[in-house]
């Protein structure tokens, strides 16, 4: 379940921009439509609507989504000279056609745990990248890499236990890419590749969907 989704230097979004599924006031009003997660903490609505003129970015934030999944799921199977797909900069300011492209996820995963992921790349490689766990009421980086880590030197927090940490990458895959498809990894790190792969699209018409997000084009 996605609790918010933030994007920056992505097609039509130049500055940061975020798309949130939190309830934040008081959950009196329509509780069917929302689910109480993360011990009852939060509460993520179970469906939104984006609604806007035409060209005013709608389809982007799904595209947005597709990209950060195609991130974690696809992009350990590139090769190393390959360049990344997603790369999309804004381009109607010449300063921003070569900046990291950046995404931000928090969401929760089948079993209730609560993440947040966080990456950025540029066409070539993947220049910043973080998971972040917020189990037993805190927050608590799980592994991160910065512009010039490679695999061995990624640095890892106190929860990854269990199972293998360091898997041989490339500079233009995510760590999470590779890691998550790998059975000797952590059961959690896999459960978060696999609930990044299990999200879907339905298109039909004019309607496009993207698990708990819906977008309808006029």
């Amino acid at each position: 379940m996605i609790v918010d989704f933030t994007v920056s230097n992505f097609r039509s979004f130049r500055d940061m921009q975020t798309l949130s599924m939190n309830v934040e006031g008081p959950r009196l009003r329509h509780p069917s439509n929302f689910s109480l997660v993360d011990d009852e903490r939060l509460a993520v609505l179970r469906s939104a609507g984006i609604f806007g003129a035409n060209a005013s970015g709608k389809t982007n934030i799904l595209r947005a989504l597709a990209a950060i999944q195609w991130i974690i799921v696809s992009s350990a199977g590139r090769k190393e000279t390959q360049a990344i797909p997603p790369y999309e900069p804004f381009r109607l300011a010449t300063k921003h056609a070569e900046r990291p492209v950046t995404f931000e996820i928090e969401f929760v995963v089948p079993t209730g745990a609560r993440y947040r992921y966080e990456v950025s790349f540029v066409r070539q490689r993947i220049v910043e990248e973080r998971l972040i766990s917020f189990a037993r009421r805190s927050r608590a980086v799980v592994f991160e890499r910065f512009e010039g880590d490679t695999w061995e030197t990624i640095k890892f927090g106190g929860t990854l236990k269990g199972g293998t940490r360091k898997f041989p990458f490339f500079h233009n895959a995510a760590y999470l890419s590779r890691a998550g498809n790998d059975a000797s990894s952590p059961d959690f790190i896999r459960e978060i590749y696999k609930y990044f792969e299990s999200l879907s699209y339905i298109v039909a018409g004019l309607e496009t969907r993207l698990n708990n997000v819906t977008e309808e084009v006029s």
